[in-house]
């Protein structure tokens, strides 16, 4: 197999695009039926809701029947007081905040991928002195 910079260039393109695609998976998680705010309201008042996860401003739940919902805050400052009226069980979350080595290869792949790309054409032979 021939290395050159070229095909190492190359091969480390491939490489950051797989992980990437890994690192926006995510994961399984339970199918979540997006729900509008409203209907999450009626939901909420007419007792239907059970539990609910609330994350920063995105609010997860399981209803009575058994079903998972999501759906956004708009910023009702009322709704736990709604959530605690209806007897919903509320637990509250963090915002996942992203990790050291994403944060890192997120500032880094740019100034990566410019020098790689500056080198490869400081090496064509039309750009030599």
């Amino acid at each position: 197999m021939n290395f050159t910079p070229r095909n190492i260039l190359l091969g480390a393109i491939v490489v950051l695009w797989v992980a990437f695609i890994f690192m926006g998976s995510g994961g399984s998680q339970a199918r979540l039926s997006d729900v509008s705010y409203s209907q999450f309201l009626a939901d909420v008042q007419q007792g239907r809701v059970q539990e609910v996860l609330i994350e920063g401003q995105t609010i997860r739940g399981r209803l009575q029947d058994g079903s998972s919902f999501r759906t956004h805050n708009p910023g009702d400052t009322g709704l736990v007081g709604d959530l605690l009226e209806s007897g919903v069980q509320i637990n509250s979350k963090a915002p996942a905040q992203p990790g050291f080595f994403s944060q890192l290869l997120g500032s880094l792949l740019p100034l990566l991928l410019l020098i790689g790309v500056w080198i490869w054409f400081m090496r064509l032979p039309w750009c030599a002195a």
